[in-house]
């Protein structure tokens, strides 16, 4: 993936995501063979950082799109804040020593990467898949059997996404997640993605521009809006709700796209570990949205 930014200064930035290293599955990797957590990741990003030191793929685009000045960083994602923290403890973290723990620990580990970007953030969707491999660590010699299922007692994939440090599932007011984000964004350089599920129905230009006036006012750098859609292939309608029948043409012939990580995909494409994890996502309302206007 690449994002092409102008910095202000007639530079160009493009910024390469290679890798997203899931964090629970490190974690337990780390458990089984008695490695140091944070020697791990250094270990993995300064392998892959050093087979990319001549990209061609990044090389041709620059070519290509005949860009001057241009700048190019490789971005390592990090994912499954929340629920490494929650494997490690074995119990639910609250958000104050999460989101301070959060900050503790990017800020760590991007010392160990002065040219490249750590991210929380991540176009990648297979990294769930990743997930199963967890269970299996269970299966090993039973000495180390019996310290991963103290650890992994309360293992819940659902608490796993890519594109934030914090889960999307566990119940928090709208105030609450933006909370946590900004405080842990402004330390990051491509920070993580503050991912708004809404409910079904529709956003009014009233709420985006507060919203979005709320979000510049509180230091929140990247958020989004999702909303759950489906598409008609006969009229090619967009519905922003679930539905068997288009609206428009009464067509049957309808499929549902969802936005997994930071783009919209065919739901029969993603992994089924994927689908739990979305579907258990609070949604929030119209009202959640107007409160932030009533907060500012």
């Amino acid at each position: 993936a690449h994002r092409i930014m102008d910095d202000g200064e007639r530079d160009i930035v493009i910024v390469k995501n290679i890798i997203t290293l899931n964090l629970p599955l490190l974690l337990s990797f780390s458990y089984v063979y008695r490695i140091d957590f944070l020697n791990l990741i250094d270990s993995f990003s300064n392998h892959l950082f050093l087979n990319l030191k001549n990209d061609r793929g990044v090389g041709e685009l620059v070519f290509r799109l005949k860009l001057k000045n241009a700048r190019v960083y490789y971005q390592l994602s990090i994912s499954g804040f929340e629920l490494a923290m929650y494997v490690h403890h074995g119990k639910i973290v609250e958000d104050n020593v999460l989101s301070d723990r959060a900050r503790v620990f990017w800020r760590e580990v991007a010392k160990y990467s002065k040219e490249h970007i750590i991210s929380a953030a991540s176009p990648d969707y297979f990294s769930y898949k990743n997930l199963n491999k967890i269970n299996e660590y269970l299966k090993v010699s039973e000495e180390k059997s019996m310290i991963l299922k103290s650890r992994f007692k309360y293992f819940n994939e659902i608490y796993y996404n890519t594109i934030s440090p914090f889960s999307l599932t566990k119940r928090r007011d709208l105030l609450s997640r933006i909370s946590m984000e900004k405080l842990f964004q402004q330390y990051l350089e491509a920070g993580s993605l503050l991912n708004i599920m809404l409910r079904p129905g529709t956003i009014t230009e009233k709420h985006m521009l507060s919203s979005l006036e709320y979000m510049l006012k509180n230091g929140v750098k990247h958020f989004t809006f999702t909303m759950d859609i489906v598409i008609c292939r006969n009229c090619e309608t967009r519905i922003p709700s679930f539905t068997r029948l288009c609206p428009k043409c009464l067509s049957k012939d309808v499929h549902e796209e969802i936005r997994l990580s930071t783009y919209y995909i065919d739901r029969k494409k993603a992994p089924s570990i994927a689908l739990k994890e979305y579907d258990s996502r609070i949604r929030y309302s119209l009202l959640d949205l107007s409160r932030l206007s009533s907060s500012s």
